[in-house]
């Protein structure tokens, strides 16, 4: 094989066997350039895509209906519910779940403090034989 002369950095080297006309330093660069410029993107305008929403509108709207309730609650029962505690710093337990409407019924809202909220959450048996939580599936 003999030298010649790169088109691009007229170094006297080998030329690439893929481009004839310049070096393998070259043709590499030139590569790394070109796929910098390819986009991953979907070839449809971004007028045509959507963003899929991470929170429908009727959920939207159930979780302003729910802060709502949840701060009345709150405000009406700022003390531990746990029956021996008279902590102040309390938060919102969904003794029967968050689903459809026991989102918003403060029928089944406890306000417990973080650590008897986690005793309800970790002891099941024992939250609902105190009245903490109750049975998804009982008819009410």
């Amino acid at each position: 094989m003999k030298l010649k002369t790169c088109s691009i950095c007229n170094k006297e080297t080998y030329l690439w066997k893929s481009n004839p006309k310049t070096c393998k330093i070259c043709y590499n660069a030139i590569r790394a350039k070109d796929n910098t410029n390819q986009s991953n993107l979907p070839s449809k305008p971004k007028s045509v895509l959507k963003r899929i929403k991470s929170v429908s509108d009727k959920r939207l709207v159930k979780l302003a209906e729910y802060r709502v309730a949840r701060d009345l609650y709150l405000r009406n029962h700022p003390v531990c519910e746990f029956y021996t505690c008279d902590c102040r710093e309390v938060e919102l337990h969904h003794g029967k779940g968050k689903i459809g409407e026991l989102l918003t019924n403060p029928k089944y809202f406890k306000a417990l403090c973080r650590e008897h909220h986690i005793f309800v959450e970790l002891k099941p048996i024992e939250a609902k034989e105190l009245g903490l939580s109750f049975n998804r599936l009982d008819i009410p």
